[in-house]
């Protein structure tokens, strides 16, 4: 009989659940993994304004300054731009005096001429300076 006995203890220790480990092991767990993102998501929020602050610093950019610098001379000077072909580069307010000049007595450029395309016949020729645009008889215009 001693054998029937420890049999039986053996069953019931087996089928025994110990609630109270388990539900302490998944308290420990909740609070192990609650305390892990709560600390990655305030390592996130201190990155994320360390990132924001070298990001809108006032330092200006040398490198940029200087190139600014170095466009802003050569748009205020004379200089040659293709020695060979003798195209020289003015200043751009000199150049746009000079267009201004140009255009206000007649001697402007003509436009380019249009390329063709497959809608040729939607495109009506621009009227010249001075000239009233035609009506468009389709639209009323």
């Amino acid at each position: 009989m001693p054998s029937e006995a420890n049999e039986k203890d053996l069953a019931t220790t087996r089928d025994d659940v110990r609630t109270s480990s388990i539900a302490m092991a998944g308290l420990l767990g909740m609070i192990v993994v609650v305390t892990l993102v709560i600390f990655l998501q305030v390592m996130y929020y201190q990155f994320e304004e360390q990132q924001e602050q070298v990001k809108n610093t006032d330092e200006p950019n040398v490198e940029v300054g200087n190139v600014v610098a170095e466009q802003q001379a050569t748009l205020a000077s004379y200089g040659w731009v293709d020695p060979q072909k003798k195209i020289v580069g003015i200043p751009i307010q000199r150049a746009m005096h000079v267009a201004l000049a140009e255009i206000k007595a007649g001697k402007f450029p003509q436009p380019a001429p249009a390329l063709p395309t497959k809608n040729a016949e939607l495109r009506k020729p621009a009227a010249k300076p001075g000239e009233t645009p035609a009506k468009d008889s389709k639209h009323g215009k």
